[in-house]
């Protein structure tokens, strides 16, 4: 992770003394490809376990027996993604993408070089991933309000796709799928004669184009510009939020009306029909049933805030 992950990390970080008063100073990160099993390997030099990197470290590593502590260091990984989208601008939304570099260019691909003109690249992006696989996580913030913003992100995605498959021969998707966002790259990392016979193994597969149709092959080159989620430019509790579903699991009323992630997501689109005069049936009909959908029928326990990193209950 980079300083600015280890720095947001759901507010736990901030009070993990390994990590107290860091600052998210881009130019620097913190590696962990593989560790010890053992204080006694850590001791006999097992860790960093490449000894051509060199690590400038900020403190003496160490191990833990403190619960509290390791408690606090295990919640920064699932933090990330909600303190993100907690702080992020008004009317922006939380992106998240995941590429892969060759490791031997791991250090190489970092914020000091991001391969694309001024202006492109998103300065409040963190980054994360699995440094010994080569692969790469940033989560992003982008509005999509305006057509200067639209055009911020083409060029970001652009600069993007040149980076990672041009310059350092990577791949466009690690662990997660294709999607529409990266389709219309498929074929910039593959070429033309593997797309070519890609594209014919899905028609054999699937004729009738049903599956992930767009997801994965895609002939409109701006797909992952088109139908883009807004977001309301109000700063409430609602759509300051997070709707990555973290809280889900421990929200009673989930199995019956609605879920923590579903009511943060119909009470942006309230708001967003009241700030744009939108559809008045839509608006009429969400208002007369938000109040039982997602307040009086709230367990008011508040268990969504053990489960969430923001301690956040968006029903209460």
């Amino acid at each position: 992770m980079d300083p600015a992950s280890l720095c947001f990390g759901g507010g736990s970080t901030r009070r993990s003394p390994n990590i107290k008063g860091l600052s998210p100073d881009p130019r620097g990160s913190w590696w962990n490809s593989k560790l010890p099993r053992s204080e006694t390997d850590h001791a006999g030099g097992g860790w960093p376990p490449n000894p051509s990197v060199a690590l400038s470290l900020l403190g003496a590593g160490r191990f833990s027996h403190d619960p509290t502590e390791q408690a606090l260091l295990w919640k920064i990984r699932p933090g990330l993604l909600p303190s993100v989208g907690a702080i992020r601008k008004r009317g922006s939304t939380v992106l998240i993408e995941d590429v892969v570099f060759p490791v031997a260019d791991w250090e190489c691909h970092h914020r000091s070089d991001p391969g694309g003109p001024p202006g492109t690249v998103t300065p409040d992006a963190i980054l994360f991933g699995h440094a010994k696989d080569g692969n790469l996580h940033l989560i992003l913030t982008q509005s999509f309000n305006t057509g200067t913003e639209t055009d911020r992100y083409a060029r970001f995605m652009d600069d993007l796709a040149r980076l990672v498959v041009e310059r350092y021969d990577g791949a466009l998707k690690g662990e997660h799928g294709t999607g529409r966002n990266m389709a219309p790259f498929v074929e910039t990392e593959w070429g033309p004669e593997a797309y070519a016979i890609m594209q014919r193994l899905k028609v054999l597969v699937d004729p009738e184009g049903l599956l992930k149709s767009g997801r994965d092959f895609n002939p409109n080159p701006k797909a992952h510009l088109a139908d883009l989620k807004s977001c309301p430019g109000s700063r409430t509790r609602w759509t300051s939020a997070s709707s990555a579903g973290i809280a889900s699991r421990s929200a009673r009323a989930r199995i019956f009306t609605l879920t923590p992630r579903q009511r943060i997501v119909v009470r942006r689109e309230m708001v967003r029909l009241a700030e744009g005069g939108g559809d008045r049936g839509l608006a009429q009909a969400l208002g007369a049933d938000f109040p039982y959908m997602a307040l009086d029928t709230c367990a008011v326990d508040g268990l969504c805030a053990t489960a969430c990193p923001l301690a956040s209950t968006p029903g209460i």
